[in-house]
């Protein structure tokens, strides 16, 4: 498990921390965006707002906008507003659907007045987690994974024939990215490599469109979970996610997820969202299918985002933890 929201990389407790600095960068250096000049602009559900809010504040980007479904965690809330950026709510209970409409006819009308976006101009610029650009952070990412697991080879006993590689990667689905990219990056070092996505047994999306069939819609659902983080309804074009990259989907009942975020969180203290808990729970469903294999999953957000409050983790335990973690590979 690659604790992202633990890390140095991670100053808001998100895997998008990563993402964003190059998305910045990538537009200021194409001249898109100016610090102190050009209004930018995010819709979330909070993970990347804040990520999105966290660089524009360190680059000098004032009181940028980030849109939210008005029935989002009010812990996100807080933390966006905490760094400094402006909340515009879109409408309750139909997720990341009514965001996106928003942004678009926020672009739209923007662009009416002051023209589309072009090198020095002063139009409203969306720095979306869903643009094309950002591959390199998500190989970086599996580098870095793949250094660490030398690391912890070569702490093992030597008659081990463990080797540092991932034979399979378990992510969830939010734009799609995330899994698409590093997936693709894993399958670069191990062609043999396997990327699963888990979803809720309730509410498959990626199950159904990888058996050619359209994803249900919300009034289908049999029981509402709210706020909906689920991108039904989401067309595949404003996505990142490539289908062709996803090997297999893993279906997880919402026992099963919350046995998941329990054991991370009560057994573990990682402090783990819930969508962390529903991955957690996929990788022990085909880890007790498998021998001799490397299955790299992500503890990606924080539980305080989720409004749950833990114990902070004391740091001294690191030390029994990583102990515990090689045993665990030994056995």
């Amino acid at each position: 498990m690659k604790l992202e929201h633990l890390a140095e990389t991670s100053p808001t407790g998100s895997f998008y921390d990563r993402v964003f600095p190059w998305l910045f960068l990538r537009a200021e250096a194409d001249g898109f965006i100016q610090p102190g000049r050009t209004p930018i602009i995010e819709a979330s559900v909070g993970n990347a707002g804040a990520a999105f809010a966290y660089v524009a504040r360190e680059l000098g980007y004032r009181r940028p906008i980030v849109l939210l479904p008005e029935d989002i965690y009010e812990a996100r809330k807080q933390q966006i507003v905490e760094l400094g950026a402006d909340i515009r709510y879109s409408p309750p209970r139909v997720g990341p659907i009514g965001y996106i409409d928003m942004l678009e006819r926020m672009l739209a009308d923007d662009w009416r007045k002051h023209g589309r976006p072009r090198k020095g101009g002063r139009a409203l610029y969306a720095i979306s987690k869903i643009r094309k650009v950002p591959n390199l952070p998500y190989a970086l990412f599996v580098h870095e994974v793949m250094l660490q697991l030398k690391t912890l080879s070569k702490a093992l006993d030597a008659e081990s024939e463990w080797a540092p590689r991932v034979d399979a990667f378990v992510f969830g689905v939010g734009a799609g990215g995330t899994v698409s990219q590093v997936g693709r990056a894993v399958k670069r070092l191990n062609p043999n490599a396997q990327v699963l996505v888990c979803e809720h047994l309730e509410r498959p999306f990626v199950a159904r469109y990888k058996r050619a069939s359209v994803p249900s819609s919300i009034a289908e659902w049999p029981e509402l979970d709210w706020p909906a983080t689920t991108i039904h309804g989401v067309p595949l074009k404003k996505l990142q996610l490539d289908l062709d990259v996803i090997d297999d989907v893993l279906l997880v009942s919402p026992h099963k997820r919350r046995l998941g975020r329990r054991v991370l969180n009560r057994k573990f203290a990682l402090f783990a969202g819930r969508p962390s808990g529903g991955v957690f729970a996929s990788t022990l469903q085909i880890a007790s299918r498998v021998a001799d294999q490397t299955i790299l999953a992500m503890v990606f957000d924080h539980a305080a985002k989720y409004g749950y409050r833990y114990r902070p983790l004391n740091l001294a335990h690191l030390p029994v933890l990583q102990k515990a973690q090689e045993a665990a590979i030994r056995a």
